[in-house]
Parts: structure tokens; C-alpha cells; sequence
């Protein structure tokens, strides 16, 4: 958890943070995350407090910064609008909705469909 924790929180950039974040999330470590807490050690109960502690703290920025009492970065729907309000000029506005046209155009098969995601959020 220590070296996890210097990667993501070594950047002083905030997106890149949360993109490291991100990543970590993507490969299954908050699922690894409640059974790690059940180790019972205090070592790790520390880096483990400092992971969502500082996931926490980027994420108020985050909703400062996007003028929201509270956005929660697991519900699509909100995701979604909190994006949508933030979009104030033309060009800008028909880009994303070039971006929704071609989520909408993804294969509806489970296994091409993943696969479009998972290339889509590979940098």
C-alpha cells in the first residue's frame, strides 16, 4: 500500500492524481481494500487511511472546482450532468456530444462491448 500511495500521491497535478487513482480503482483494488483492512495491522491501517484520505481530499477539490456541494464519482447519471452543466460554449458542447454519439455506436455484445471500453481507457 505504501508504494501505491507514493505513486498516486506523488504528482502535485490533481488530474493526474485522480487518473492514477483511477487506474489502481480500474484494477480491482477497492475490492482488495476491506479484506486488507481485516489484516489487523497497523502499518497497513495507515497507508490504507492515507489512500482514502487522500482520495477524499482530491475529490472536495474536485467538487469545489466543479461548484458541487457533492459529486458522487460512482453514479453515471450525476456524472453525467455534473459534465453537461459545465459545458458553456458551442464548440465545446458539440464535442461531447460527438463524444456521446460514439459511445452509443459501442457494440451491445458483453465481450466486444468490453473490450471498446477497456480501449478507450487505455492512454
Amino acid at each position: 500500500m505504501a508504494f501505491i500511495n507514493a505513486i498516486v500521491n506523488s504528482p502535485e497535478d490533481l488530474e493526474h492524481r485522480a487518473l492514477l487513482r483511477n487506474e489502481f480503482m480500474d484494477l480491482g483494488i477497492h475490492n482488495v481494500l476491506p479484506e486488507l483492512r481485516k489484516m489487523a495491522s497497523p502499518e497497513l491501517d495507515t497507508q490504507l487511511n492515507i489512500f482514502e484520505e487522500e482520495a477524499e481530499a482530491d475529490n472536495t477539490v474536485i467538487n469545489e472546482t466543479l461548484n458541487v456541494d457533492y459529486l458522487e464519482l460512482t453514479d453515471p447519471d450525476e456524472l453525467f450532468n455534473s459534465i453537461k452543466e459545465t459545458i458553456q460554449d458551442p464548440e465545446t458542447f458539440g464535442w461531447f456530444l460527438r463524444v456521446l454519439q460514439n459511445i452509443l455506436l459501442i457494440p451491445t455484445d458483453a465481450h466486444r462491448r468490453y473490450v471498446f471500453y477497456c480501449f478507450f481507457l487505455k492512454e
